[in-house]
C-alpha cells in the first residue's frame, strides 16, 4: 500500500476478503444527517454564508457543541472517535464534506500528515491524507485542525481524487488496512475498537 499525491492511494490486496475492521462502529449511520439535524446549515444559509468549517477540536464552539449533542445520541458513531470536521458549502450537498481521522490532532500537533476518510454529502467516500494546521481563534484556546483552510471547490479535489468507495464500511476497511499495514502504521492503535 502506498500514497501518491497525483493519483491517491494504491492498494495491493491480499487475503481472504473477510471483514477485518474489528470494530463496533455503526457503518450504516447517516454521517451527514448528524449535521443536518443541528440546524446549523439553515442558520449559515440564512446568514448568507457560502463556506463553513466546523472542526471537532475547536474549544468552546457552539457549532461543535450542537454536532456533539447529535453524535452522543447515536450508538457506536464513528464520530465519537478521533477528529472530525464538516467543511464546504452549507447549501450544496455536492460541495459539502466530512473529514474524519482516528488520530487526535491535538496530540499529533500541527504540520503533520495524517490519514483521513473523506465523505461527500452527496455520496462517496475517499481515503486521503491531510496536513494538520494550527488554529488561533479569537478569544478561544488554540487547537490543531484536521486540515488547513480549504477556500473553494478546487481545494477539495485534492482529497477526492483517489478511488471512491460506496459505503462507509468499505472505506473504513481500507483506512484500517492503511493504518495497520501502510505508511501510517504509527497510528494503528488509534483505530476505534
Amino acid at each position: 500500500m502506498s500514497y501518491n499525491e497525483a493519483t491517491g492511494i494504491l492498494f495491493d490486496w491480499k487475503g481472504t476478503g473477510k471483514d477485518s475492521s474489528d470494530t463496533t462502529i455503526d457503518f450504516n449511520e447517516d454521517l451527514h444527517g448528524i449535521l443536518k439535524r443541528t440546524g446549523i446549515l439553515e442558520n449559515l444559509i440564512n446568514q448568507s454564508n457560502t463556506r463553513f468549517e466546523i472542526d471537532s477540536k475547536c474549544p468552546d464552539s457552539d457549532m461543535v457543541n450542537k454536532v456533539n449533542k447529535q453524535i452522543k445520541e447515536q450508538d457506536n458513531s464513528l464520530l465519537k472517535h478521533g477528529t472530525w470536521a464538516y467543511l464546504g458549502s452549507p447549501s450544496e450537498d455536492s460541495s459539502r464534506y466530512l473529514f474524519w481521522t482516528s488520530v487526535d490532532t491535538n496530540q499529533v500537533g500541527a504540520e503533520k500528515k495524517i490519514p483521513v476518510i473523506v465523505s461527500k454529502a452527496n455520496g462517496g467516500f475517499y481515503i486521503s491524507e491531510t496536513t494538520t494546521a494550527n488554529r488561533n481563534p479569537k478569544n478561544k484556546e488554540n487547537y490543531v485542525a484536521i486540515a488547513d483552510h480549504i477556500y473553494n471547490d478546487n481545494g477539495f479535489k485534492t482529497y477526492t481524487k483517489g478511488e471512491e468507495y460506496n459505503t462507509l464500511k468499505k472505506a473504513y476497511e481500507v483506512y484500517s488496512k492503511f493504518l495497520k499495514e501502510g505508511k501510517y502504521s504509527e497510528y494503528k492503535d488509534t483505530l476505534p475498537k
